[in-house]
């Protein structure tokens, strides 16, 4: 996990948050075989410890793949340029292709690029957020979501790293127009809405990224550790394990 320097120490308690402290508990014994596993004890004390957050519900600004309304719905703020976070690109987009139908899970994608503060972690996340923006201006989501899948496949961190200069031909790839796609991303007419996204991250507990909250039975239930930091790019067997677990008990 990537990340930032702030942190919010007030307390909450939920049914549900008890709930998936039982069922990450569970799946650390189960793929890992030990009770000291750190998933496991951090999650327990997260249930009784959780910080207090304030997450925008889920609305027509933001880019979603499958229902709203889904039963479990995955909240991710995401860094482009961070590592963890292209690993997880991957693992959502398989958990996603195993349990969108029947509205069974949801994947909402929100920017929260560490840009920003007087020591910014990924100087070019924020530009490249928003020229995944440019991207739903000029094909919708569809394209928002292919575009943006297939910047964070280009990233080599053990190379170049994230290049802005390479967006406007990954944009050509995805049948978007490259001097409209260039011209957008010149403007910087997406930089207040990136901004406004980390910001709103803040407020909902993100200390670093990838973070995901759940939102399940009317609740929002950030998926970190007692420390309040996230639990970061889980594999997929874990939350394969987590919506399994809550779907059978809806």
């Amino acid at each position: 996990m990537e990340p930032t320097t702030k942190s919010n120490k007030m307390q909450w308690i939920t049914p549900a948050a008890i709930l998936l402290a039982g069922i990450l508990i569970a799946t650390a014994l189960f793929f890992r075989g030990s009770s000291s596993d750190t998933v496991g004890v951090d999650a327990i004390n997260n249930a009784m410890t959780k910080p207090k957050i304030e997450v925008a519900p889920v609305s027509s600004v933001d880019h979603i793949r499958g229902d709203k309304n889904a039963t479990i719905v995955f909240i991710e703020y995401s860094d482009i340029q961070c590592p963890f976070c292209q690993v997880f690109q991957t693992t959502m987009a398989e958990l996603f292709n195993q349990y969108s139908k029947d509205n069974k899970i949801a994947w909402v994608y929100r920017h929260f690029p560490l840009s920003y503060g007087q020591d910014p972690l990924h100087p070019s996340a924020a530009k490249a957020a928003e020229s995944t923006e440019c991207a739903y201006e000029l094909g919708g989501d569809p394209v928002f979501w292919k575009y943006l899948d297939a910047v964070y496949a280009s990233i080599d961190h053990n190379g170049a790293g994230l290049v802005l200069s390479t967006l406007p031909d990954i944009a050509v790839k995805q049948g978007l127009d490259k001097d409209k796609f260039k011209a957008c991303m010149d403007s910087g007419k997406y930089a207040k809405k990136v901004k406004e996204s980390y910001d709103a991250g803040l407020k909902a507990g993100a200390q670093g990224t990838p973070y995901t909250v759940l939102y399940y039975k009317d609740q929002y239930i950030p998926l970190i550790n007692n420390e309040g930091r996230s639990l970061g790019a889980l594999p997929f067997e874990i939350l394969q394990r987590i919506v399994d677990e809550l779907l059978a008990k809806r």
